[in-house]
């Protein structure tokens, strides 16, 4: 994702962005029970910047052969291993929800690739409908959803989404 998201720098610059993208992947991936205990803002911000990653490889055209089940399939580990950190009390819904998650926000970039928007726009947009998404089954699974939250994160929606629409092509 590294050389896609940064134009050719410096060998320093080059290694400084390096150790930055690896430390937040094994954040993500290796330490969360030990570094990223009750941390959940990191830990979300890190799986978004992944969300945004794999829609910034999809949008472009790097991911070979059938893109939509390679998207499907690596956005379905992503939201599990999220939703079991970060929701450990409904395991037996938590497969599911990932599984519909990654159904959804992949017909979301198939029908955002038709589109003649930056591919940057374009997985903003996937990256923010899943925080929207997230927030909202975090607050169901913690039986705290309430109307309010859903106004706040539709707002939210809207707000972005407007804000993304008017970035240039």
């Amino acid at each position: 994702i590294l050389p896609v998201l940064v134009p050719p720098a410096g060998a320093g610059l080059t290694w400084i962005l390096l150790a930055v993208w690896t430390s937040a992947f094994f954040l993500f991936t290796g330490v969360k029970n030990l570094i990223l205990l009750r941390r959940q803002g990191s830990y979300q911000a890190v799986h978004l910047l992944l969300v945004f990653g794999a829609g910034v490889l999809y949008f472009l055209g790097l991911i070979p052969l059938t893109p939509q089940i390679i998207l499907f399939v690596a956005l379905f580990f992503l939201f599990r291993e999220f939703y079991f950190v970060l929701a450990p009390h409904y395991p037996q819904r938590l497969a599911l929800t990932a599984a519909v998650e990654a159904l959804l926000l992949t017909e979301i970039a198939w029908v955002l690739s038709f589109l003649s928007i930056n591919f940057l726009a374009a997985a903003s947009l996937v990256a923010l409908t899943s925080y929207v998404i997230h927030d909202l089954m975090l607050h169901h699974f913690q039986g705290a959803l309430s109307r309010q939250i859903i106004l706040r994160n539709l707002t939210l929606f809207v707000a972005l989404s407007i804000l993304l629409a008017l970035l240039p092509a």
